[in-house]
């Protein structure tokens, strides 16, 4: 039988003349059942398998969202002794490479897991929310994270809220300018999300970090605006020049959320270095 695909992100729907109008270049073919036989090899009379899951995912203390190849994973169960994790994702070659490292991982959509209400201990999402289209896909699937833990979610993140100030600097970070990161969402974006969860009694109480500051544009994460897309680490024999500028405080690599359904999270920030508090809802409601 030939490889199967999995029915991706069913909430990806928007569309002109059956085309979808705000998706990442290649990920349309993901969407459709045609696609799903072009980038799997399945026969025209085949149908795609269903991404609900068949198994008991109570049987893990935590899933990992975007699994790609199990770093999160191991991540949760060194940070978290005794453990037990499972990676989802929606590319069965990421799958296979979690699984070949040892560890548990099943393709599928994540909007599934809404059926396993507080089912697992915890929930991470390591740099996955840039890799979706649009705000309401991020809010749907932390939606859904909040619902499936029953004591925290952690959340980390490129920083894109630097963006507008480091291009009037004539720079940018390379990843805000990659084409499969769609998603630029930033701390006042995630701030809303979490926001209503705790309004509308999803969650209990949530705080938000900076982490590793960046102190100059001689940071490797630093390009200048004119260095090509799809870039990694600045390195002078390649890149356009760019300037020397001092950054003003409050520039990160990385955004990060705790989010507590039942658990402390201080503990949890002490735990995973969350570095800098920008925000704590526990202060705010004061």
């Amino acid at each position: 039988m030939a490889r199967r695909a999995v029915n991706a992100l069913h909430l990806l729907r928007k569309t002109v003349n059956g085309q979808p109008t705000d998706l990442p270049s290649g990920l349309y073919e993901w969407i459709t059942e045609a696609g799903q036989r072009k980038m799997s090899g399945m026969a025209a009379d085949e149908k795609p398998i269903s991404t609900a899951p068949t198994f008991d995912i109570s049987a893990f203390d935590f899933i990992d969202f975007g699994c790609s190849n199990g770093g999160s994973i191991q991540y949760g169960m060194t940070k978290f002794p005794g453990s037990r994790g499972l990676g989802i994702d929606v590319n069965a070659a990421k799958v296979e490479a979690t699984r070949v490292k040892g560890f548990d991982a099943v393709q599928m959509n994540a909007l599934d897991l809404k059926a396993n209400p507080r089912s697992v201990r915890f929930c991470i999402l390591a740099h996955f929310l840039e890799h979706l289209p649009a705000l309401k896909d991020a809010r749907d699937i932390l939606t859904v994270a909040c619902n499936t833990a029953r004591e925290f979610v952690l959340v980390w993140h490129p920083w894109f809220g630097s963006d507008g100030w480091l291009f009037s600097q004539g720079l940018k970070f390379f990843w805000s300018d990659w084409h499969g990161h769609p998603l630029h969402l930033d701390a006042v974006q995630l701030h809303s999300i979490l926001r209503d969860a705790r309004r509308n009694g999803v969650i209990r109480d949530f705080a938000i970090f900076g982490r590793d500051a960046v102190k100059d544009s001689t940071a490797p994460s630093v390009h200048s605006v004119e260095s090509p897309k799809d870039q990694h680490g600045f390195d002078p024999k390649v890149h356009p020049a760019k300037p020397y500028v001092p950054f003003p405080p409050g520039i990160f690599r990385e955004l990060v959320a705790i989010v507590s359904i039942d658990a402390d999270i201080d503990d949890i920030a002490k735990t995973v270095g969350a570095g800098k508090k920008l925000y704590d809802s526990r202060e705010a409601s004061k």
